[in-house]
């Protein structure tokens, strides 16, 4: 593909867990090892990747390098002690009618 045009920045969301996880411990395998071992090679293309996931603690910082060119942004979210049937959240599907 000669004239394939590559993107200068993306953004990836790791849903699961975060990447910055080691592999093998609580949540964390096979998806945090393909969207790591992805950003990477991304970045190593000259794409700048951003990944977006959970904070898992609140002694994160807001931003943390992964890898040249490879940011790992923690977003603050719902946490999960929370049970969906007590939450009130509109989108929490097992909130009692």
């Amino acid at each position: 593909m000669k004239n394939a045009v590559v993107p200068r920045r993306i953004a990836m969301v790791s849903v699961h867990t975060s990447p910055l996880e080691q592999p093998g411990t609580g949540d964390a395998g096979g998806l945090n090892v393909y969207v790591v071992e992805t950003a990477k090679r991304l970045a190593r293309a000259g794409t700048e990747v951003e990944i977006f996931t959970r904070a898992t603690a609140s002694d994160l910082p807001p931003i943390a390098e992964l890898a040249p060119g490879v940011l790992v942004r923690h977003v603050t979210a719902l946490s999960r002690a929370c049970p969906r049937t007590t939450c009130r959240v509109s989108c929490a599907p097992s909130r009692p009618g």
